[in-house]
């Protein structure tokens, strides 16, 4: 489906910058403005969805919280699994983890030991951190992933 010509840049312009959140020093990039807008967020799917449609993708792994809110369409967009990749203590089920670093801290992050991704598997990682270093984990690299079951990943 097409939507309407909302242009990339357009769409990046809608996103509000929190300074100073959620500490001193950190510009919090607001999403939910693009969320609300119906014509910016389908739109922003879409797009999303064809930068790595020619890949064949088999599984779209979000990131909490915002792969979550963008990978999960995205995966519905390319016809793929999708994989949720989340804080510490918050699967239910037996996990691999992997911390990392932030501006602020330390965090850890969990996916769930059942899920299999497979030497042949096609995967893109969809995280808000791509804005901001550091990346959970190496994921820059390709190495967010191998700690949990490894597959090749999709490159940005």
């Amino acid at each position: 489906m097409r939507l309407g010509r909302v242009d990339p840049l357009d769409i990046a312009q809608r996103i509000r910058a929190i300074p100073d959140f959620p500490s001193p020093g950190i510009v919090f990039r607001d999403i939910t403005t693009v969320l609300a807008d119906p014509v910016a967020w389908p739109r922003t799917i879409e797009l999303m969805a064809e930068g790595v449609g020619e890949l064949d993708v088999d599984v779209v792994v979000g990131i909490e919280s915002r792969g979550f809110l963008l990978g999960a369409p995205m995966s519905i967009a390319l016809g793929a699994g999708f994989v949720p990749v989340r804080k510490r203590g918050r699967l239910p089920a037996a996990t691999h983890s992997v911390s990392y670093e932030l501006e602020y801290g330390i965090d850890e992050l969990e996916i769930h030991r059942d899920v299999v991704f497979g030497d042949l598997a096609t995967f893109a990682v969809v995280d808000d951190r791509q804005y901001r270093d550091p990346i959970p984990a190496g994921a820059e690299e390709g190495a967010l992933p191998r700690p949990f079951g490894g597959g090749p990943q999709v490159p940005e």
